[in-house]
């Protein structure tokens, strides 16, 4: 027969106890990334409506693993103030490059007045390749936007999935227990070499880089420490601490 006993409860910052720092790992960031396509088409939409670009049919295609012919390219009609074209896509891959742009009609004087490719005049063809140069110009820099802003948000999502995993794998390592999730908390990801210079006087760290580029920091904070005795008749066999992590009260 043993019997367990609480002995005592106190609270320390969490920089006065000691505990496992784990390492965060590269594995830890996959994802299927089934947001990307979604925030990526509403972002679409942001852009060109900057650029005062009206839109139908649109489209996206992508791909983004650092591999060669990866990209980001889109296709539907656009209206710009002087024409409308249709992106069309062309070949095996997805970037600025793999579409064809066919315009469609001019927009002459002020009421826009629609005049079609089949009856251009010389000089009509003439304006329309020109527009045409104009408008792949800026095609070509919506897509290298959009194709940067894809690898951040992979990146990103890389980055917190590690470190919401590596905090998950700190509690378990240092027995605490709680509910509480990395993202319900004040922390920090830091580049290994702390590049950006954060200031780090308040925070304690908690995931080294592992094989990744980063640690993990969380703000210091009072950790509730239980002390517990195992014992068989009046003989304690040993002594055990459980942690209970809690949240910040607002």
């Amino acid at each position: 027969m043993h019997t367990i006993k609480k002995v005592g409860t106190q609270k320390k910052l969490l920089s006065k106890i000691p505990h496992t720092i784990v390492d965060l790992s590269v594995e830890n960031g996959r994802d299927d990334f089934d947001f990307l396509s979604d925030d990526l088409q509403e972002l679409l939409k942001e852009k060109l409506e900057e650029n005062n670009l009206e839109y139908e049919d649109l489209k996206i295609s992508y791909s983004l693993s650092y591999c060669q012919g990866d990209g980001f390219c889109f296709q539907g009609t656009i209206d710009t103030d002087k024409a409308r074209f249709k992106i069309t896509h062309y070949g095996h891959y997805y970037h600025y490059n793999s579409k064809n742009i066919e315009i469609i009609c001019l927009f002459k004087g002020k009421d826009k007045e629609e005049v079609y490719s089949e009856d251009f005049t010389d000089k009509e063809d003439k304006t329309a390749e020109k527009y045409a140069d104009e408008f792949n110009e800026l095609y070509v820099d919506i897509c290298k936007e959009m194709e940067k802003i894809g690898y951040e948000c992979i990146e990103d999502r890389e980055q917190d999935n590690i470190a919401q995993q590596g905090f998950r794998d700190w509690k378990e390592q240092n027995d605490i227990v709680s509910d509480v999730e990395l993202y319900d908390i004040d922390y920090l990801v830091v580049d290994y070499w702390n590049k950006e210079k954060k200031d780090l006087s308040k925070y304690v760290l908690i995931c080294e880089s592992g094989d990744t580029s980063v640690r993990l920091y969380i703000k210091d904070r009072k950790i509730e420490t239980t002390d517990y005795v195992k014992a068989t008749a009046d003989i304690t066999e040993y002594k055990e601490n459980s942690f209970v992590f809690k949240e910040d009260k607002k």
